[in-house]
């Protein structure tokens, strides 16, 4: 899934991508 890149990794992981640092707000979940 590392294919999508790290913005998109993250938030296959965490369900939440609008929260990371680079693609939203940055909130820590």
């Amino acid at each position: 899934m590392r294919e999508l890149g790290p913005v998109a990794d993250w938030g296959l992981k965490h369900e939440l991508p609008e929260t990371h640092p680079q693609f939203g707000e940055g909130r820590d979940v």
